[in-house]
């Protein structure tokens, strides 16, 4: 099934079912990426992530002030020890955190649009 995810202000984002609980985590991430780029963000993905450290997130989202570091999963997908070790370091120095599953395209939205909701995060 194929449906269409329609955010304010963002080009309608074709996936394979508008609730978004089939998407993959690649497709998901294409979503996010479009939303931060359309509401002004940087964003940073390894393409290649061999040589670099095992659990790193997968998108580090920027703009003047702020930095994003996002792990993203589909909606059934389960954290590694060592991302949850990652996110964990990061969010103690400071920086803003998140899992983000397609499940969480409010708050997806609420921190990159308009209102740049602050992220918060508590290892589980």
């Amino acid at each position: 099934m194929t449906g269409t995810l329609d955010l304010p202000g963002v080009a309608a984002t074709s996936t394979p079912a508008a609730s978004g609980s089939t998407l993959t985590e690649r497709q998901w991430q294409a979503v996010v990426v479009e939303v931060a780029r359309t509401y002004g963000w940087q964003v940073h993905h390894h393409l290649v992530s061999r040589g670099s450290s095992a659990g790193w997130p997968d998108l580090v989202i920027a703009r003047t002030g702020r930095a994003l570091f996002v792990e993203l999963k589909t909606q059934t997908g389960r954290l590694r020890p060592e991302q949850r070790t990652w996110l964990a370091l990061l969010a103690a120095a400071g920086c803003e955190v998140a899992v983000w599953r397609p499940a969480d395209l409010d708050q997806v939205t609420a921190a990159l649009g308009p209102r740049q909701t602050r992220l918060t995060w508590e290892a589980a």
